[in-house]
């Protein structure tokens, strides 16, 4: 019985996609007339696209969280306490995740080519 896929890699196509690389999300097992298929690109498919999802619910989340949080210091700071220190501390990881990035950046685009042409003049 073959099971309908979106497409179905190989033993013999195995050098486009390691299965290391694929991590697809359920293997399947079955014939297709003399091929023998390993699994299927369902996962491949649908990555990009939840990627692009998460993104765009983390910028949402991180935008509509400023604004519920410095808009409501005077207010729900007092009334529910345990909600705005949540939503909070939620916006401090965040905003060391940004500048994590923005560190990151600096040394890969400043200090290391610096530090590579100094290196190279010794």
């Amino acid at each position: 019985m073959v099971i309908p896929t979106t497409r179905i890699l190989h033993k013999e196509d195995h050098w486009l996609a390691p299965l290391s690389i694929l991590k697809v999300s359920r293997i399947r097992t079955c014939t297709q007339g003399s091929r023998f298929s390993l699994f299927s690109f369902d996962f491949i498919v649908y990555f990009p696209r939840l990627t692009i999802i998460s993104s765009l619910i983390t910028l949402v989340w991180f935008i509509a969280g400023n604004v519920l949080v410095y808009t409501s210091i005077n207010t729900c700071r007092y009334a529910s306490p345990r909600l705005w220190w949540l939503n909070f501390t939620i916006l401090c990881i965040l905003y060391l995740m940004v500048l994590e990035v923005v560190v990151l950046g600096f040394v890969v685009l400043i200090v290391a080519p610096i530090l590579f042409v100094s290196a190279g003049h010794l």
